[in-house]
C-alpha cells in the first residue's frame, strides 16, 4: 500500500504496458474506528456515510 500525499499530482507506479480496459485503481480509506480498509467513508454525517471514494465518469 502506498502512503502518498494529499497533493494532486502524478506517482510513478512502475507499471509499463497499462490499458484502458485492464486497468483497475483502488482507492481505499482505513481512517475508520476499525482501521478495516474500504472504498467509501465508513463514519460522518449521512450524505458522507457509504459514499464511494471515487466515481467513474464516463
Amino acid at each position: 500500500m502506498w502512503n502518498l500525499s494529499d497533493e494532486n499530482g502524478v506517482y510513478n507506479i512502475g507499471a509499463f504496458q497499462l490499458n484502458r480496459e485492464d486497468f483497475i485503481l483502488n482507492i481505499l480509506y482505513s481512517g475508520n474506528e476499525n482501521t478495516v480498509p474500504t472504498g467509501y467513508f465508513t463514519d460522518g454525517p449521512e450524505g458522507v456515510k457509504g459514499v464511494p471514494l471515487i466515481r467513474c465518469s464516463t
